[in-house]
């Protein structure tokens, strides 16, 4: 720092009796007075202007100042954070996608404490919800101020429509900065700990599982959709994994069981890829046997057996380990659990609590109005079935068993010697999980119809393929019904809009987010097992 001081000698007059405008410029030049040189400029003639400035530089020497103290980033730093979703699958994270454009949300600081909704997700899915936090507006890499690890959530879809609601966090950069500190070694005791084994149980109280997410919406009519099936297939047993959905078993032709699984996957608009056999085939080559999931396993029950199409029954199981992937693992029987009463083509449900099998066919055509349930376990085993005291009021097979709300809805089907049934039974779920009894409902389909599929829709029940034995054709007609807040369904009447494309029975149904599909079957007229996949649009 600088100091200067300023000296003056007035001669004769005082200065201000000399007006200042007439000086008409001012140049100080600095040096020492401690010699006997002084350094003068003048700035007039001397005469008019008798003063004289002299100037003399004093040096003040510098001090230590304190460092500004290091702040580090807070929510104060923060102009607007970027969240971004993808889809996670075998240790691969990708993009979700809307458009052809990701998935993104910008939200200015001020906004932060409003929780961020993505609708529409898809079930049995892990998404990655990541974050990125800027400085300034835009995104430029020298405003982001966040490290990716660490700013991100993977929430895990199931079957429930309500995901938990979760803390997004968000990890700021650390500022790095020099300084020299001193401290002292602080020592805690130890203490004795304990080596050994414990043992506890638990009891797991019973509770149903949540219905699946429906979307809304009306059904347009199938179109034949650009893939197929790599060989004709029919009965099999659809089961969707995650961004897979696997056909397990199934009947080739119309004459052989199949020990074979066929997968594809499913993208996040709900488009299937191509169909391709998977490596892993099952124990037993079934068809028209039940595949489900339970916690990591999944399983394969019932089914007939042989070289024909309805030969023999069985009352055995097998399962799968369901890796994160998705993939499957090699399949074993299950020791010591089997049906009660060997069936194939029964209507089937898991309520999360209990599987249950309710009525199908034995071996001969002959129908069965007997139900059976096993306890599903914590650890993703099952008990053995049990037959239950509630039936089936008309023995039937090749039905649907249909949850909507907290009821199950068994439609249509058929009897013994082929028969072809209208009428309806429903029966209510409690909350434990278990299975009411079932009584005649008092509505009925506008036609009978037997391996049929179906669409559900939040408001709206679809009943697709099939065949109509009293006119004994295989119809592309699709029969509608209404579902009320309550779950009731009203009178069943043809759509007006929505048809099939090809008239087909034992037909897989597959529901995506936007789309239901109807894949393989059978129509005899044409004496072939069918490759094609059927498709409509959810608008």
């Amino acid at each position: 720092m600088m100091r200067i001081r300023f000296l003056a000698w007035h001669t004769r007059n005082c200065m201000e009796c000399f007006p200042m405008k007439r000086i008409t410029s001012l140049t100080l030049s600095l040096g020492t007075l401690a010699g006997c040189t002084t350094f003068v400029q003048s700035v007039g003639t001397g005469g008019e202007n008798p003063v004289t400035l002299t100037v003399q530089p004093n040096v003040t020497a510098g001090s230590l100042r304190t460092q500004a103290i290091v702040k580090a980033l807070d929510v104060a730093d923060v102009d607007h954070v970027v969240v971004t979703l993808s889809t996670v699958a075998g240790g691969t994270t990708s993009p979700v996608l809307v458009n052809g454009a990701p998935v993104k949300r910008d939200i200015a600081s001020p906004s932060l404490s409003v929780p961020v909704a993505f609708k529409g997700l898809n079930r049995n899915t892990t998404y990655r919800i990541q974050a990125k936090a800027f400085r300034g507006t835009g995104e430029s890499a020298s405003d982001l101020i966040s490290v990716d690890e660490g700013s991100f959530r993977d929430i895990v879809v199931g079957t429930d429509d309500r995901p938990p609601l979760a803390n997004l966090p968000v990890r700021l950069k650390d500022l790095v900065f020099s300084g020299i500190a001193t401290g002292s070694f602080a020592f805690t005791n130890g203490q004795l700990g304990y080596q050994g084994h414990e043992t506890a149980s638990f009891q797991f109280p019973k509770q149903l599982a949540t219905p699946e997410p429906l979307p809304s919406g009306t059904m347009q009519p199938f179109a034949t959709y650009p893939k197929s099936l790599p060989f004709p297939t029919q009965e099999t047993a659809p089961i969707r994994i995650g961004d897979k959905l696997y056909l397990i078993g199934g009947l080739q032709n119309n004459s052989s069981s199949m020990k074979t699984k066929v997968v594809t996957t499913i993208d996040a608009s709900g488009s299937l890829g191509d169909f391709t056999q998977d490596t892993g085939d099952l124990v037993l080559a079934r068809h028209w046997a039940w595949a489900t999931r339970v916690k990591d396993y999944l399983y394969v029950i019932g089914g007939f057996i042989g070289n024909s199409k309805e030969a023999s029954v069985t009352d055995t199981l097998e399962r799968a380990t369901i890796n994160p992937d998705g993939s499957l693992g090699a399949f074993e029987t299950v020791s010591g659990v089997t049906l009660r009463q060997a069936r194939a083509g029964f209507a089937a449900l898991n309520t999360g609590s209990y599987l249950y099998v309710i009525g199908g066919q034995t071996g001969g055509a002959q129908a069965l109005n007997s139900i059976e349930r096993a306890v599903i376990q914590p650890d993703g085993s099952i008990g053995n079935f049990e037959t239950v005291p509630e039936t089936l009021l008309t023995a039937r097979w090749s039905v649907p068993a249909i949850r909507i709300k907290n009821f199950v809805y068994v439609l249509g089907g058929e009897t013994t010697g082929q028969t072809g049934l209208r009428s309806i039974e429903r029966a209510s779920l409690q909350p434990d999980g278990t299975l009411g009894s079932f009584t005649t409902y008092d509505k009925s389909l506008s036609a009978t119809r037997n391996r049929l599929g179906y669409g559900i829709l939040a408001n709206k029940l679809y009943l697709f393929g099939g065949y109509n034995s009293s006119i004994n054709n295989f119809g592309t007609e699709v029969d509608t019904s209404t579902i009320d807040a309550e779950g009731e369904l009203s009178t069943f009447a043809p759509d007006s809009q929505c048809r099939l494309s090809s008239g087909l029975e034992n037909g897989v149904t597959f529901m995506a987010s936007n789309f239901v599909y109807y894949i393989g079957g059978y129509n005899f007229q044409n004496t072939q097992g069918m490759t094609t996949v059927q498709r409509a649009v959810i608008e």
